[in-house]
This record gives structure tokens, C-alpha cells and sequence, in this order.
């Protein structure tokens, strides 16, 4: 079907302009009639293979996304009644990828990084009280928007314990980015602290503009959890954080499943206890110049000192 900037989609959603890419669908800037609210329509593109499993992935990400309502969640809005042909209506967002947003500022401040990773947490926390489990959490899955909020997008990998799409359970045994992935995840198993792990190497990832294990690690890791794998402190890329914050960050992405968080909201509460006292944290630097000027100081009185006996 074409659809071009004027269109009204089934005599309610105008198209306001020419779509971007995604993965699997095109994103049209659309004004929603009904309740006066710009809003964006999301199309499968024509060329996709296997067109019925990508609907039935949007139906059941249009399915999680009316069930949560958080405002670090990217909103599905209900449909019409009738659709013409099958899309989805979503939050209209104007912003970056979280990827995107590391990379401009190449690491995050510990400000900035504490501020986004309590968003992410309690939205995690919410999806979790549903029964949702994202389970593609990585950067490039999250927008920041004005004033450094975050939007979590794209549930498409989502497991949803209540999910009247059966089917799609059973193709999620593996599934996700390695990169943030834990062990146990890349084994095949399903649980909210998978997601914990995924927002603790992101936390990593915004403090010092690395992730913290490579995929040959994790896999390895995965399937020999007796190799020795341990990742660089955040203090080796980054000098000014506090050994408290960093003990919490580096417990969020450790390999093993018991020594980590179990929940986002046990991850989140270590991280705020410490927030303030973190983000006013400055290492001590040593002042080498004072250094050398007091020992040139010191080497002058010494030569004077000779002189004044040598020639008395």
C-alpha cells in the first residue's frame, strides 16, 4: 500500500511526512484526528520474507505495550476498531538512541549516568510487575529525549508470561544482543534478572564508553562458567568514581547469577543511597607542578648554602 504525506488511514490518522527505516517496518509522522495528538504509525515494510511471523511479533508487542503504562516506556495506543490493513499506533518521539547519545559525549557524566540508569530501573521494575520481561535491553532500545529523559522502545523480543500468542513463546528460547546478554540468558533461560544484568552493562557502558565483556567472553563464560573472565574497573577508564558506586556497578555485571541483583528495584535502591555523595566525588589528584617547584626551591637553598661556605 502506498502511503504518502496527506493520506487519512481509516478517516482518523493523517500522515504528516515521509517514513524513516526500521529494522522490519517504516515510521510515519502521523496527526491522530480523533484525539488531536501527533502520533506514530508503524507499517511492515512489502519486502519482508516471513510476513506472518513479523505480524504476529508486532501483535504481540502491540499486546505488551497496552498492558504497561510508564512514562520511561514508549506508549501503543489503542487502535481502531478497524484497520484497512494491520499496523501499529505508538508515542510520537523526538530524540536519540541511547547509542547515539554515548557516543556524542564518548562517556556520560556520573550525573547524567546515575540520572538515566533510576529511569531505566523503575521502568524495568514496572514491566516486571506485568509479568514483561524485555529481554533485548541495549542502548540502541532506548531514546533519550529533552532534559536527558529516556523512552524504552522495541519489545518485539519480549516475553509476556500471560501472552495469548503461545506460539511466540516458544521462539524465544534465544534471542537478544550477546553483548548484553548474561550467561545464563545466552543458556536459554527466561527471567527477570536477565534484564538486570542488561541495565548493569549498560551502566558500565555509560560511565566508561566500553562494555565491559566482549560476546567471545560471554559465550565462553556461558558454556565453561569455570573460566576466569574479569572485566576492567570502571576506575581504570574513569578515575572519578566513587569506589562505592563502582563496587555497585561492577556487582551488577558480574557472570555469576548469585552475585548480582535479583531486581531492579534492589539495584536501583544501592545505586541512590550513594547518588549524592557519587556525583560530588572528585579524586584527589596529586599536584605534581607544586611537587617540582618546592624540590627546585629546595635544590637552590642547597646550592646557595655551598656557595655561601665555599667562599667565606
Amino acid at each position: 500500500m502506498n502511503i504518502n504525506p496527506g493520506i487519512i488511514l481509516d478517516n482518523r490518522y493523517r500522515i504528516v511526512s515521509l517514513p524513516r527505516a526500521g529494522g522490519m517496518s517504516l515510521i510515519y509522522k502521523a496527526h491522530d484526528l480523533k484525539e488531536n495528538r501527533t502520533v506514530a504509525i508503524k507499517v511492515l515494510k512489502e519486502d519482508i520474507i516471513n510476513k506472518n511471523e513479523a505480524i504476529l511479533r508486532m501483535k504481540k508487542e502491540e499486546e505488551i505495550g497496552l498492558l504497561l503504562d510508564h512514562r520511561n516506556i514508549a506508549r501503543i495506543y489503542p487502535p481502531p476498531e478497524e484497520r484497512s490493513f494491520y499496523y501499529q499506533v505508538m508515542e510520537y518521539i523526538e530524540g536519540i538512541t541511547l547509542d547515539e547519545f554515548i557516543l556524542k559525549h564518548r562517556r556520560l557524566t556520573v550525573k547524567n549516568a546515575i540520572y538515566i540508569i533510576l529511569q531505566l530501573l523503575d521502568a524495568i521494575e514496572h514491566m516486571h510487575s506485568k509479568g514483561v520481561i524485555h529481554q533485548d535491553l541495549k542502548p540502541q532500545n532506548i531514546l533519550v529525549v529533552r532534559g536527558n529523559e529516556i523512552k524504552i522502545i522495541d519489545f518485539g523480543l519480549s516475553y509476556y508470561r500471560n501472552s495469548k500468542y503461545t506460539l511466540w513463546k516458544n521462539l524465544l528460547a534465544v534471542g537478544g544482543t550477546v553483548a548484553y546478554m548474561s550467561p545464563q540468558r545466552i543458556n536459554g533461560d527466561i527471567s527477570s534478572e536477565c534484564d538486570v544484568f542488561s541495565a548493569g552493562v549498560i551502566f558500565y557502558q555509560m560511565l566508561t564508553g566500553r562494555l565491559p565483556y566482549t560476546e567471545t567472553e560471554l559465550i565462553s563464560f556461558a558454556s565453561n562458567p569455570r573460566s576466569k573472565i574479569t572485566p576492567k574497573k570502571i576506575s581504570f577508564y574513569n578515575r572519578h568514581i566513587h569506589p562505592k558506586l563502582e563496587e555497585i556497578a561492577m556487582k551488577s555485571i558480574s557472570l555469576e547469577k548469585d552475585s548480582r541483583f535479583s531486581t531492579a528495584s534492589a539495584f536501583g535502591f544501592a545505586i541512590s543511597r550513594v547518588a549524592k555523595q557519587a556525583i560530588a566525588y572528585r579524586k584527589k589528584e596529586i599536584d605534581w607542578f607544586f611537587i617540582i617547584v618546592i624540590c627546585l626551591l629546595f635544590i637552590a637553598v642547597f646550592i646557595l648554602i655551598k656557595l655561601f661556605l665555599l667562599f667565606r
